[in-house]
């Protein structure tokens, strides 16, 4: 999960958070699901509703996950910058 538009940027950098998120999308083997950051909300409370939808998604989302058969990865310590 990536929250927000900064970090959804290192892994989609062509693509804005308001056309993907609550979008999982899947690249290189890994699932990548970008969400609105929830602070969002805060500045603009018009963005609530779609932040708590998309939050929604990911128990669907990591149930089809764990029944996919495939290798698992090794996990990988990311960055920050």
């Amino acid at each position: 999960v990536t929250l927000g538009r900064y970090s959804m940027a290192k892994f989609f950098p062509k693509d804005t958070i308001s056309k993907v998120h609550g979008q999982a999308r899947r690249r290189d083997g890994t699932i990548y699901f970008p969400l609105y950051h929830p602070a969002a909300a805060l500045h603009q409370q018009s963005l609530r509703t779609t932040i708590e939808e998309d939050f929604r998604k990911l128990p669907k989302l990591l149930t089809e996950v764990v029944k996919e058969p495939g290798e698992q990865a090794e996990p990988q310590q990311l960055t920050m910058f």
